[in-house]
């Protein structure tokens, strides 16, 4: 029979059965196919020949990793070198926790019971520290050092004012200033007493004197609360026709221009200015907490030396009339520039007694006239002005300076019998005849005669009826402002 007759049997085939190893290759090349497919984010890859989508493919996923890793370990560094805040649940951060430095500026308060402007229980009107601030910032022992230097420079001082009557204390709660970054103006720490409060009495009653008596013609004082001025204005027609008016002052040395001015001739200055001269005179602020108008650097030749003179200000009272310091001295001296004189300022407290000059002294009084706000020494009735020489020098007021070995302490103390006799209290005094007489006015005025020639006086009177001890705008009241230590508070408060 041929090969392809129809009754040809074929011969059965056999299949050889797979072991199980390549089964296994097949499942996973299967299986590797399909995730190499989804891994190759390419369809231009995937498309292409074994050969070249393998070697194309694989490179690309590689190269996906290893951005991939790049990122996560930049991100994960960088999260571990991230600083994140957290509030604190208590005084102190955990374990867990660093502290860091915030940059601080503006003012804030606080009072002595140790509550800080906008934490729990703090009243603006038992405020007594203000901190200014401008990009401060202090690690947490830096902190820790400021406040214990602070501390005890609050100590120290109200150990200082329990020997001081109140005129001294309220220079000290107008001007004290602290800065604790060295010499920084820009960062302080102060009291929170204002001049503008201070000198905002209910009366105000002014005068100029000299050793031939008081110019008691009719004149009005006042003060200005918005501009920070004291004025006494008198007539100028009466005044001249005056001769212990004249006698105490030309106009002219105070500015008074005939044919310039009105029929009023006004005296002037700002409390501010005053307030800071005097708390430089006395040693209480220093050059490092006034700022310099450079602007207005000048001299005086006194016994042929040079002696440096410029304008100041305090950067806690703006818009203050500038300060006149001179430098050269044993100490500064500091004054108000008044026409062509120059004036040094004084601030006392009216005393013991409405009618004789009796200062107000802390080893006399009572344990309970300490404490009494309405005792003679603890009421708000104050003598400020300045001291000046009729002249168009300073040359005068060098020598007086000398004459005391430029301790202005002893000057201020030594104005007070002749800033009281021309005093609202002296002019209204039961021993106004005992008072007035030109033996009293010769003892009065002998401390500053110089050769011949003696200073004269502008007083002001300031004092209330109804008895007002508000020293800050948001009414702290220094009651009990004599003989002790207001100032400081105790550790634990601070």
């Amino acid at each position: 029979m041929t090969a392809d007759s129809p009754f040809r049997l074929e011969k059965p085939k056999h299949e050889e059965e797979k072991s199980l190893w390549e089964r296994f290759k097949e499942f996973f090349a299967e299986k590797g196919e399909i995730a190499f497919s989804r891994l190759v984010p390419s369809d231009d890859i995937k498309d292409m020949p074994p050969k070249y989508k393998y070697g194309f493919g694989i490179t690309l996923i590689v190269g996906l990793f290893a951005i991939f890793c790049s990122l996560f370990i930049t991100s994960y560094i960088s999260g571990l070198q991230t600083q994140y805040l957290s509030p604190l649940s208590g005084t102190t951060a955990s374990d867990d926790c660093e502290t860091i430095s915030v940059a601080n500026t503006g003012t804030y308060l606080a009072t002595q019971d140790g509550y800080w402007q906008g934490t729990d229980g703090f009243q603006y009107a038992e405020a007594s520290y203000q901190v200014t601030a401008t990009s401060y910032t202090l690690s947490e022992s830096e902190y820790v050092n400021v406040m214990t230097m602070l501390y005890y420079d609050l100590v120290f001082i109200g150990n200082f004012t329990k020997h001081l009557d109140l005129g001294y204390n309220l220079i000290y709660w107008s001007s004290f200033t602290a800065l604790p970054d060295n010499s920084n103006a820009a960062q302080r720490f102060s009291l929170v007493g204002d001049p503008l409060v201070i000198f905002n009495r209910q009366y105000v009653v002014g005068s100029v004197s000299s050793i031939h008596g008081v110019c008691n013609i009719t004149s009005v004082a006042n003060f200005d609360e918005g501009r920070g001025y004291i004025t006494l204005n008198y007539p100028i027609g009466s005044y001249q026709a005056n001769d212990r008016c004249q006698k105490a002052v030309d106009p002219a040395y105070l500015g008074y221009l005939e044919g310039v001015n009105s029929k009023i001739f006004s005296i002037y200055f700002d409390v501010r200015t005053l307030m800071t001269g005097i708390a430089m005179n006395l040693g209480i602020i220093n050059f490092a907490q006034i700022v310099e108008i450079t602007a207005d650097r000048s001299y005086f030749v006194y016994n042929g030396q040079i002696y440096n003179t410029s304008s100041y200000y305090d950067p806690q009272f703006p818009g203050m009339t500038p300060l006149t310091c001179i430098k050269g001295f044993q100490t500064p001296l500091c004054a108000l520039t008044l026409g062509t004189v120059l004036g040094f300022p004084f601030f006392l407290q009216k005393g013991n007694s409405t009618n004789l000059p009796e200062r107000c002294k802390c080893s006399k009084m009572s344990a309970f006239e300490k404490q009494y706000a309405y005792s003679e020494c603890n009421k708000f009735q104050i003598l400020a002005g300045f001291l000046f020489y009729q002249s168009d020098t300073p040359d005068l007021l060098f020598e007086l300076a000398g004459k005391y070995h430029y301790n202005l302490t002893i000057i201020n103390e030594l104005l007070y019998n002749a800033s009281f006799v021309s005093s609202f209290w002296g002019e209204t005094s039961s021993q106004y005849e005992y008072l007035h007489t030109e033996e009293y006015f010769n003892q009065s005025y002998e401390f500053c005669k110089i050769g011949n020639i003696t200073c004269s006086l502008a007083t002001f009177s300031l004092f209330d009826f109804n008895y007002n001890w508000a020293i800050s705008n948001y009414y702290f009241q220094l009651q009990t402002g004599a003989c002790q230590d207001t100032i400081s508070t105790s550790w634990e408060n601070w």
